[in-house]
């Protein structure tokens, strides 16, 4: 059983495989007069690099489907025909929209004939009736794609001229705090990135302040700037490595996307 979560894994990962010396020389700097010395490596990690790089590109990569029922939320109509959603907190896990990918018209999660009428069970010949039914009918309008994200948890509809009485935003939800969203085997994955990017942020503070202090003042760095000098590929391996792998780690972390991508990709019926 693996114990904590992605966001522990990335830092013991880091432990093992970056020197001791090298991260307190970068993350808990001297004390200057008054000030406090950071003594929580962990907590400035996260704060300096963790926090601000890779949870915000793993948001801007990733995110987790999520349907949205606006039939409770207040709508503001413009005279453009539009209708705007303001989406509180509590109707998305107290989480932000980082994308919206559309609105239904019908319930998603039932059955649902063209004429409206929600049936709650569900069998082979039930589905196989109804495709045929759906074939005969005109195409009704279940759902609409002219939507996009104005604000944090605001979605505009543009073409909002009729509202049906049921309404569901399918959104892309930015992850928690602990990256909690994720599964134990794709860890290794974020600690990854997560290794890159903090050999990113020490070859970027240290490596002129290195350098300086042997100009000035003479004094040999030996093993530290040696071993801080072979990082200086790391951003490059950052960026790579997100766009090659990362985005579909995420991807396959998320089953509605997953699941999606694979109806495309084999076909399928709904």
């Amino acid at each position: 059983m693996v114990s904590g979560g992605a966001i522990e894994k990335a830092i013991s990962e880091l432990k093992f495989i970056i020197p001791e010396e090298i991260l307190d020389l970068v993350f808990l700097k001297k004390a200057y007069f008054y000030r406090d010395r950071p003594t929580n490596l962990d907590r400035e990690i996260i704060k300096k690099v963790i926090g601000p790089r890779v949870m915000v590109d793993c948001n801007l990569l990733g995110g987790t489907d999520y349907i949205v029922p606006l039939m409770d939320i207040y709508r503001e109509l413009t005279e453009e025909w539009m209708a705007v959603y303001r989406i509180p907190k509590e109707f998305t896990d107290n989480r932000s929209v980082m994308s919206i990918l559309g609105v239904m018209y019908i319930n998603p999660f039932m059955v649902s004939a063209p004429a409206g009428n929600n049936v709650c069970g569900w069998s082979h010949i039930m589905a196989t009736t109804q495709a045929v039914l759906e074939a005969m009918s005109p195409i009704p309008n279940f759902s609409s794609s002219d939507v996009s994200l104005e604000g944090e948890n605001v979605i505009v509809i543009r073409d909002a001229r009729v509202l049906p009485q049921f309404s569901y935003a399918r959104v892309l939800l930015s992850y928690d705090e602990y990256m909690s969203n994720i599964t134990p085997r794709s860890y290794i994955a974020f600690a990854k990135m997560c290794e890159l990017a903090v050999k990113s942020y020490i070859w970027k503070n240290r490596v002129i302040p290195l350098d300086r202090g042997e100009i000035t003042a003479g004094v040999t760095l030996g093993a530290i700037k040696e071993v801080i000098d072979e990082y200086k590929d790391a951003e490059q391996m950052y960026q790579d490595y997100r766009k090659d792998v990362m985005r579909k780690v995420l991807m396959m972390n998320d089953p509605g996307r997953k699941r999606r991508m694979i109806t495309r990709l084999v076909g399928g019926y709904k």
